[in-house]
C-alpha cells in the first residue's frame, strides 16, 4: 500500500502539470436534430474556463458549456425550463509542451439527459482518478 502522502505529492505533481501545459478544452457533442439526424458540434474551450480541483485522491475537471452551444443541444420545455439532450459527448484535454500539441486526457460521456432553468449553465464534471501500482521504486 503506497503512503498517502506520497500519494498525494504524485496527484499534486500532475495537477501542476495540467495547469501549466492545458490550452484547451475540445468537445464534440453528437445529438438529434429535429429531424431526427445526428449532428456532431465541435467547440473549445480555453484554459481559462476549465478549473481543477485537487480532491486529495484524485483531481476534478469542471468546466462549464457555451450558452450557444447549449441551445444548440436543447429544447424548450413549456415549464421554460430547457431539456438537454445529446447522444455521445468526446471531451479532450489538450495541452502544449516546447511548442507541440499533446492529449492530456480523452473521455467519452454516452447519452446525457439534463432538464436545466434557463438562467443556469451546463457543467462538465470530470473526476480524473490517479491509479498508483502498490509500491513505487524511489
Amino acid at each position: 500500500m503506497i503512503n498517502p502522502e506520497i500519494k498525494q505529492r504524485i496527484i499534486s505533481v500532475i495537477e501542476d502539470y495540467i495547469r501549466e501545459t492545458l490550452r484547451y478544452a475540445e468537445i464534440v457533442i453528437t445529438h438529434s436534430t429535429p429531424r431526427g439526424n445526428l449532428e456532431d458540434i465541435t467547440c473549445k474551450i480555453p484554459a481559462r474556463r476549465i478549473r481543477v480541483l485537487n480532491r486529495g485522491d484524485s483531481l476534478q475537471i469542471t468546466m462549464n458549456l457555451p450558452k450557444r452551444l447549449v441551445q444548440r443541444i436543447s429544447e424548450k420545455l413549456p415549464s421554460g425550463e430547457l431539456l438537454v439532450k445529446c447522444e455521445l459527448m468526446k471531451l479532450m484535454l489538450i495541452g502544449e509542451i516546447e511548442g507541440k500539441k499533446v492529449t492530456i486526457g480523452e473521455w467519452n460521456i454516452r447519452n446525457i439527459e439534463y432538464v436545466m432553468e434557463p438562467k443556469e449553465a451546463l457543467t462538465v464534471n470530470i473526476t480524473y482518478h490517479v491509479e498508483l501500482p502498490e509500491k513505487i521504486a524511489v
